[in-house]
């Protein structure tokens, strides 16, 4: 018989946290030769719930729409290498971080907003690395909030 067991120093990282936006959010529109854009900037409150420091990462996150039963991916960043600057949370802190999100609606721009519709029911995937993980980056689901357009 063969046992084996992880110790501290070896057993997974576990990742946890509470990820909350306001119930609604309204774009604020832009046009130009090119494209009509929309534009807002998404405040998420971040309660880390692990026993390590997380830091949010912006340019793993994303937007997914609600559609029927299930979630798809409308939006992600477009982002340059190291364009980020990164503040880790701290296990049993709560974090306000912004997320800017812009994207074309219509025409010729990217990125691009993912769905026919502006308005809608959506949530934010928010990237969280775990201190001293390697590996696909987790995602944590935000609560699902409306988006309104603005005019």
């Amino acid at each position: 018989m063969i046992l084996a067991a992880c110790s501290d120093a070896t057993a997974p990282i576990e990742a946890r946290a509470i990820v909350t936006v306001p119930d609604t959010l309204v774009t604020t529109p832009l046009s130009s030769s090119a494209a009509q854009w929309m534009q807002l900037t998404i405040p998420i409150s971040i309660r880390n719930t692990a026993s390590v420091p997380l830091t949010f990462a912006y340019c793993a996150s994303s937007i997914e729409a609600q559609n029927g039963g299930s979630w798809t991916n409308v939006w992600s960043p477009i982002c340059a290498l190291s364009s980020e600057a990164r503040l880790p949370i701290l296990p049993g802190e709560t974090r306000v971080v912004s997320m800017p999100l812009a994207a074309a609606i219509a025409g010729n721009g990217g990125p691009v907003w993912g769905t026919s519709s502006v308005e809608g029911t959506y949530r934010v995937m928010a990237a969280l690395i775990p201190e001293g993980f390697s590996g696909t980056i987790p995602t944590f689901s935000s609560n699902p909030f409306v988006l309104k357009q603005g005019h």
